[in-house]
């Protein structure tokens, strides 16, 4: 299945809520055993907080090496594989690496309680 983002989304893949709806596909479709190809055509700008919920909350889910597999990204800027790279290899980290996970999640807690 190939995800026109800039179809759904327009020019600017930016909010959470729509990284969340396209996770939502792209999980549907790993579920049924399909490759999720996102077409990032016409995309002027992407961040982290649409990238984490899109692709980043995939690898809690399933074992990293099906998404690194079935979700697949064409049409990207060198900066935009970047970015998108730089998501899976956290994720890969922070769900398959427990110390790792402990800690980033103590940190997050100790930035955001005062």
């Amino acid at each position: 299945m190939t995800i026109s983002l800039r179809e759904q989304f327009g020019e600017f893949a930016l909010s959470a809520d729509q990284g969340r709806c396209l996770g939502e596909q792209v999980r549907e479709a790993l579920q049924g055993g399909e490759v999720s190809v996102l077409d990032f055509a016409g995309i002027r700008s992407v961040i982290s907080a649409f990238l984490n919920p899109a692709i980043g909350e995939l690898y809690g889910t399933f074992p990293a090496d099906v998404v690194d597999d079935r979700v697949r990204v064409i049409n990207a800027s060198p900066v935009q594989e970047q970015s998108v790279e730089l998501v899976r290899s956290n994720a890969r980290r922070y769900y398959h690496d427990p110390e790792f996970r402990r800690a980033q999640d103590a940190a997050l807690e100790e930035l955001f309680s005062d």
